[in-house]
């Protein structure tokens, strides 16, 4: 292995123990920190116009995947299943290119899902909020009250 494949395979594990530390954290103290976020926190599209944000679910998309609920988890927020499945693609690439030892595995990793993340994002904040104000669906329940 290069020297610069060494490099790559630390940053590599050390960006995994990261993620896995984050995950860990979320599991066991996930509640407490989404109580803090929420006092803290406050979203303009949520609290002046009363409409979803790209974002809106996506903690609780998060709790619900954590508990084995995987539908609850798509109709919260469908874009945490979404970057999770990008993130595994990237990771599997990545994976193999440091067991291959070959980086141009995944150097030639296609990015066209990732620049096409937000777009998603922003199409499905757009859907919810139609079926929210003229159809009378909300599937996190907040909102709905506003619009009747």
């Amino acid at each position: 292995m290069t020297p610069e494949q060494k490099k790559l395979a630390k940053k590599y594990i050390v960006l995994n123990a990261a993620l896995l530390a984050g995950a860990v954290i979320f599991y066991f103290f996930g509640g407490r920190l989404a109580g803090l976020y929420s006092r803290l926190n406050v979203c303009v599209l949520h609290e002046v116009f009363h409409l979803y944000c790209p974002g809106c679910g996506g903690t609780r998309a998060l709790f619900a995947l954590f508990r084995g609920h995987p539908l609850r988890s798509f109709l919260s927020n469908p874009a945490v299943l979404l970057g999770l499945a990008l993130l595994a693609y990237y990771e599997i690439r990545a994976a193999a290119a440091l067991l291959k030892k070959d980086i141009g595995i995944y150097a030639r990793a296609s990015t066209k899902p990732l620049a096409a993340f937000p777009f998603i994002l922003i199409a499905f904040a757009v859907f919810r909020n139609i079926l929210m104000c003229f159809f009378g669906v909300d599937f996190l329940g907040e909102l709905l009250v506003f619009w009747r």
